[in-house]
């Protein structure tokens, strides 16, 4: 009889089960040794979520900075059929938004020793007119507009001009004034200044001109032609 093999012995059990029901009981049981090993797993998720949420801020912290520079300077310009006034009242600064597009005014001017300069963002296609302050001056007193795009930069103290975004791509087209300003009877020109960045040297495009901005290189005037190839003897 005591050489029959026990019914554990014949039919053992799986490897592990003994310790895994000890470890449920002192789990529920609430023994110091779990209540340990808990904090530590917990600490160690914690850490674990401030380190995955700092990578990713510190990969994305481009985009983070752009959109707290878009919600705090910048507010957004609903959209309206006819010309539009742009920042204050004072500034003569007016838009045409066609649909579709998107502009964002900044809320503060920025002032400089010439000119003040109202800064805008634009997605899509608008046409800007500026009008000069005081029209009975050679030089008047203005404040401009900059149209920044994901190209680049567009600005103009006295000018009307249509800005059309394509991804990287910005397009410049110079029109002919609605309203004039006169010098003793002489028609005073206007111009339009596109630029890369506010460090590039810009180009200047003046009335029924066009340009092509695209990111990253320089601007090219879209109305001049290429010079000739000269063929040699």
């Amino acid at each position: 009889i005591w050489s029959i093999p026990t019914y554990l012995e014949r039919h053992p059990r799986p490897a592990g089960e003994l310790e895994r029901h000890w470890d449920e009981f002192t789990k529920r049981a609430g023994f110091t040794h779990q209540r340990r090993k808990t904090r530590r797993r917990r600490l160690w998720l914690l850490a674990l979520a401030f380190l995955t949420v700092g990578a990713a801020a510190f990969i994305a912290r481009n985009p983070i900075r752009e959109w707290y520079v878009l919600k705090r300077h910048f507010v957004a310009v609903p959209y309206d059929t006819g010309w539009i006034p742009i920042g204050q009242p004072e500034d003569s600064i007016f838009a045409q938004l066609a649909p579709g597009a998107a502009l964002r005014v900044a809320r503060e001017l920025v002032r400089n020793d010439k000119d003040n300069e109202r800064h805008v963002l634009l997605e899509g296609t608008a046409r800007f007119r500026v009008l000069a302050l005081d029209s009975g001056t050679p030089t008047p007193r203005r404040s401009g507009v900059v149209v920044r795009t994901r190209a680049g930069l567009v600005s103009s103290g006295e000018a009307e001009f249509t800005v059309t975004t394509r991804s990287d791509t910005t397009e410049v087209e110079v029109h002919r004034p609605g309203q004039r300003r006169f010098m003793y009877f002489i028609p005073i020109p206007t111009a339009v200044e596109v630029r890369r960045d506010p460090t590039a040297d810009p180009i200047l495009v003046r009335e029924l001109g066009r340009a092509r901005l695209v990111r990253d290189q320089q601007p090219q005037r879209l109305t001049e032609q290429p010079p000739t190839e000269k063929k040699e003897p």
